[in-house]
């Protein structure tokens, strides 16, 4: 009897624990989304603070080209950001960091960039400097057979 009370107890510790992780790992997720959303709001205020340019979203009579860059997580839940946007003049440097513990990779039919696998802790960056000409949607995403397509995948807009 007390061997049987025993193992149900490491069982319900067990999968107490494993709660606990998968909360802990989604917090951690959370983090990064609301660490990627504060910096952007930090740039607007110097934005708009400093007059040089305007706010995200809002577009200039005649724009000029800028260098940007852009941090990509890969985590075992999807990319964070799963979306940003960029001047069709801009040339944008994207550092996608494989955060996750299963490989990952970033592609952009439309560009054609393929990254390869992305290992986990491995970082691999690619350059978007293609002048676009109309508004266009870039679709992102990872190729990888155990990746769910309906989670790692995002959208660059270019106007």
């Amino acid at each position: 009897m007390q061997n049987k009370f025993s193992i149900i107890l490491l069982i319900l510790i067990l999968a107490l624990a494993g709660a606990v992780y998968n909360i802990l790992l989604r917090l951690s997720v959370i983090e990064q989304q609301i660490s990627a959303i504060e910096k952007p709001t930090a740039n607007i205020a110097t934005n708009i603070a400093s007059n040089n340019t305007a706010a995200p979203g809002i577009q200039p009579a005649q724009q000029q080209s800028q260098t940007k860059t852009m941090e990509i997580i890969a985590s075992d839940e999807g990319f964070l950001p799963s979306g940003f946007q960029m001047g069709p003049k801009d040339t944008v440097t994207i550092s996608v960091t494989n955060q996750g513990e299963s490989p990952h990779s970033f592609v952009i039919d439309d560009l054609p960039i393929d990254t390869g696998a992305i290992e986990p802790g491995q970082t691999k960056t690619i350059t978007i400097g293609k002048q676009f000409d109309q508004p266009v949607e870039l679709k992102y995403y990872s190729n990888i057979d155990s990746d769910n397509p309906e989670i790692f995948k995002g959208t660059i807009m270019v106007f």
